[in-house]
């Protein structure tokens, strides 16, 4: 067995990472997005852990750390169907529910060069990913030798289409509290990106590394306001008197 076969099993097997088999098949790879880097850098320190995914996203979205833009297919829950009544009572079935997620892919030089900013040792599994491309220290590429991505446009947050898809659901879009209970429903089936709910407010989150937000019914209906006055006003048309 080679010595980046090695390292690289290894890396894969760190709690949390869930490579899909072929890309443990295709062995260590030249780019990593970020939640994967911020788990090899500090596998055994969660609270360290979201401290370098909060700074490596926060260095992505200002372009000072290069990187590319990339996707991730999860499962962001399960989907309850009623199937029938069988001998033992009532049939279900339970359908994973996939949801496609932006993420930053970030090679390994331009993450060599961050860290040296930084004063930061990598990590063994970070230092195998460097050594595997033939990267050593003091030889990072410079930043500016990888083209950085363009400066994204500001995203809406992930609870606006999903509210919008439950307006459609409505007769009246506006409706604050038939929305709102549609919206509980889908929390306490955990519907992406919400995750439950707590008291009197709807828990929701980007990921497992983000801290948990509270969406409550105050919220929504001021959303909604804001949406309804936005709303371009129906123009009347003028009839001509008949002479």
């Amino acid at each position: 067995m080679s010595k980046h076969l090695h390292t690289w099993r290894k890396a894969c097997a760190v709690q949390g990472i869930r490579f899909t088999p072929e890309q443990i098949k295709a062995g260590w790879p030249e780019s990593i997005d970020l939640g994967r880097i911020a788990r090899l850098q500090s596998p055994d320190n969660l609270t360290n852990e979201r401290i370098i995914y909060a700074g490596l996203l926060d260095a992505c979205a200002s372009g000072e750390l290069p990187a590319q833009k990339g996707e991730r297919t999860v499962t962001t829950g399960y989907k309850k169907e009623f199937l029938g009544i069988g001998r033992n009572g009532e049939v279900f079935r339970h359908t994973p529910v996939q949801a496609t997620r932006d993420i930053y892919m970030v090679q390994a030089p331009a993450f060599m060069a961050w860290l040296d900013t930084l004063g930061e040792e990598p990590s063994p599994h970070i230092s195998a990913w460097f050594d595997a491309l033939g990267l050593t220290a003091g030889a990072a590429a410079p930043v500016a030798s990888i083209t950085p991505m363009p400066p994204k446009k500001k995203r809406r947050d992930l609870l606006t289409p999903l509210i919008e898809t439950v307006q459609k659901e409505q007769a009246n879009p506006f409706d604050t509290a038939a929305i709102w209970l549609r919206l509980c429903e889908l929390a306490t089936a955990k519907t992406y990106p919400l995750i439950g709910i707590t008291g009197d407010s709807i828990q929701w989150r980007i990921d497992s590394l983000d801290e948990p937000k509270e969406f409550t019914r105050k919220m929504l209906s001021d959303r909604l306001r804001k949406q309804k006055l936005l709303q371009p006003k129906a123009t009347k048309t003028q009839l001509k008197r008949v002479k």
